[in-house]
């Protein structure tokens, strides 16, 4: 049977952790406050998951940092939203990704289902993963909204582009919006062959697509998703890492009213979660979140998943 490990530390840490000493401060809070819970029956138990549960139970913002791309992350929310009701799901992909996806998984129709994420899912971002699929399946059929806040990955071109030319009015903007989807098909299926391929996303020609798009009569639907997908490439090509997440900011902003009174569980690389300032020096999601459930005279609950150890901060 695995054994994993739960730590918990009641202060807020703001550098990485240097122990000096055996008799160190930080060295008697891990050994005071470690203890474990393991899987049975496909599922945890033990004295670390119940104390882990009950705190999860008592915060309304409650943020997961993980290691990205490891199954274990997928099968641990999967258990934790076994125990606890969530009314919202944030996530690291863009918001119109998350609410196509949401969507489709809504359809009833399981055959459509699964024909839609044969030819689109590998445009998912970590949801193109089916372990990562599967627990955003079991979100959306247990009632919580998903919202995403991150920029558009670049091989999502084709999806954001595969919807617009479903709403758009305007005849030359529906053929630019195809020609998108395909090139960007196309380009895609080369970089699998040939890593050292571009990806559309990078030509141009896309840029110039975009900007095109926006001298049209559109809709302020297309106009709002042809601006992130802007932002988006110069976020990208600048590899601005503080321009992303003041778009994450932002993006989780704009829908505060949805989840200012709600029951609300953040997943993100374990960077974005810090309560203060971020190992990559920046303010980010971790630290905002934290601000707003204190401006409540609630506290946050801040979890990072890594290995075989989870530690929880509050």
């Amino acid at each position: 049977m695995k054994s994993i490990r739960l730590f918990t530390l009641f202060v807020v840490l703001t550098m990485p952790l240097v122990l000096s000493a055996q008799d160190s401060l930080i060295t008697q809070i891990a050994k005071k406050n470690l203890t474990t819970f393991s899987i049975e029956n496909n599922s945890f138990t033990g004295n670390g998951w119940d104390i882990l549960i009950t705190q999860i139970k008592k915060s309304d913002f409650v943020l997961i940092g993980e290691d990205h791309l490891t199954n274990e992350i997928p099968f641990f929310y999967s258990a934790v939203v076994n125990e606890v009701k969530f009314d919202n799901f944030f996530c690291e992909i863009d918001p119109y990704s998350a609410k196509i996806i949401e969507s489709k998984i809504k359809n009833p129709d399981e055959l459509q289902l699964k024909e839609y994420i044969k030819e689109f899912g590998d445009t998912f971002s970590f949801y193109a993963f089916e372990p990562e699929l599967q627990l955003l399946k079991q979100l959306v059929r247990s009632n919580t909204t998903i919202y995403g806040t991150d920029q558009i990955i670049l091989i999502a071109d084709r999806l954001i582009c595969s919807e617009l030319k479903q709403i758009t009015h305007n005849n030359k903007a529906k053929k630019i919006y195809e020609n998108i989807e395909e090139k960007s098909k196309i380009y895609f299926s080369e970089f699998l062959k040939d890593p050292n391929k571009n990806f559309y996303f990078f030509t141009d020609e896309f840029e110039k697509q975009l900007t095109e798009l926006l001298t049209l009569d559109l809709s302020e639907q297309e106009k709002e998703r042809i601006n992130a997908l802007k932002l988006s490439l110069k976020i990208y090509k600048e590899q601005n890492h503080h321009l992303r997440i003041q778009l994450m900011k932002n993006n989780l902003m704009k829908e505060y009213l949805n989840w200012e009174n709600k029951k609300n569980l953040f997943k993100y690389g374990a960077f974005h979660l810090a309560k203060v300032e971020s190992l990559l020096q920046v303010y980010d999601l971790g630290n905002l979140v934290n601000n707003i459930a204190d401006s409540k005279f609630k506290q946050s609950l801040h979890i990072i998943v890594f290995g075989g150890t989870v530690q929880f901060f509050v």
